[in-house]
């Protein structure tokens, strides 16, 4: 089964998840899916039937639709696989419309409603970069109708790559496990998980390149060690190094988004905004770097309140 779009940046034959241990053989993909949906259904059900806000007598009388969105490098065979174990899940059916969609067409359906629209123009062509955790996914569409009825419609092909923010975790514990050499088993589990949560909530997010100053993070029970900036339970990266991290991850972004230009641009149009949405477009350094390499006069790279 092919799940990538063909030419589609991956970086996971280099940075593979660590697991704590291997899968378990006794259950197929399919089986631990359509177990994985019936939970999320039935608790989604659990939690709109029995708020105030809608009530379990509306939401069974109500016709229902529900939307799963997936990565734009999935193949159609992995589509339909998705539908087909939503559906054994109990997602779908005659009174339960199912909808599969792209990411970044979902990101966009809910942008395009919140955004600033007053400096659009018809003809406008805008690239969607929905930068995720796993995944980083695009799709560019065209205004043919200004607010308040905005229409768009796509002028390119959807386009993505394994190269999201999960990989800048993974190749940020590489570092610190370097970093530690003989030290690394002095850093418990729990520590490096406290670790990794302040990477994921915090560090990553601030990041912007400009900083002159070293951050601080937490390594619990690793000794004292001035040549590893280690002290007091913290240790300090540099911008350079924190700046190294990042463009092992970034690159592939930018390459898609280059991508996705050129290919609306073969095509005789021309790109005026790069709209960057998802968790890793919280990214300072990533919209920084995306400003840096694509804005101009007539292009505009752009970001929600709330990516």
């Amino acid at each position: 089964m092919i799940y990538a779009a063909r030419n589609s940046v991956d970086l996971t034959p280099r940075f593979p998840a660590k697991l704590d241990e291997e899968p378990h053989a006794d259950k197929k993909a399919r089986d631990l899916t359509i177990d994985y949906l019936t939970k999320l259904r039935k608790h989604v059900v659990n939690h709109l039937s029995s708020s105030s806000y809608i009530g379990n007598d509306t939401f069974n009388t109500r016709r229902q639709e529900w939307v799963i969105t997936v990565p734009a490098i999935w193949s159609q065979d992995a589509k339909n696989m998705t539908r087909a174990c939503a559906e054994a899940a109990g997602i779908g059916g005659p009174s339960r419309n199912l909808v599969v969609i792209s990411e970044p067409e979902a990101a966009a359906a809910y942008v395009f409603q919140k955004m600033d629209t007053s400096k659009l123009k018809v003809g406008d062509s805008i690239i969607v970069c929905d930068a995720g955790g796993g995944t980083v996914d695009l799709i560019t569409y065209k205004i043919t109708r200004l607010p308040p009825n905005l229409h768009v419609e796509e002028s390119g092909i959807c386009t993505g790559g394994k190269c999201g923010s999960v990989f800048l975790n993974r190749v940020f514990e590489n570092w610190v496990d370097t970093r530690l050499g003989s030290l690394k088993p002095t850093l418990s589990d729990i520590s490096r998980a406290e670790m990794m949560d302040q990477f994921e909530t915090v560090m990553k997010k601030e990041f912007d390149g400009e900083d002159d100053d070293n951050m601080y993070f937490l390594v619990n029970g690793v000794p004292n060690k001035p040549g590893i900036k280690v002290s007091g339970n913290r240790m300090a990266i540099t911008p350079a190094q924190m700046k190294g991290i990042f463009e092992v991850v970034v690159p592939g972004v930018i390459n898609l988004v280059q991508s996705q230009k050129q290919q609306v641009e073969s095509a005789g149009g021309a790109v005026s905004a790069i709209l960057l949405v998802g968790g890793f477009g919280q990214s300072k350094y990533l919209f920084e770097r995306l400003k840096k390499e694509f804005e101009t006069q007539t292009l505009t790279v752009m970001r929600p309140p709330n990516p």
